[in-house]
């Protein structure tokens, strides 16, 4: 693929209004297919709109306030 026609992914600023959910992005990075407060409540979004969890990339974007520790980063 020529990298001139790849897509652009999300600017960072589009996860501002998710802080401290649960996303689904499309698999080429463009767009945010649905959000949820819990991974378990995205996969059922995800199932109610017909798209395959195993075909987007699952992220949780964290809040403003988090700070990782030692373990969250291994």
């Amino acid at each position: 693929m020529n990298p001139k026609t790849l897509p652009t992914p999300l600017p960072e600023e589009a996860y501002a209004a998710y802080r401290g959910k649960w996303v689904a992005i499309s698999a080429d990075r463009t767009k945010i297919i649905a959000a949820a407060d819990g991974l378990d409540a995205l996969e059922d979004r995800l199932a109610a709109i017909g798209q395959d969890p195993e075909k987007v990339i699952l992220d949780r974007v964290e809040d403003e306030d988090t700070l990782l520790g030692g373990a969250e980063l291994l």
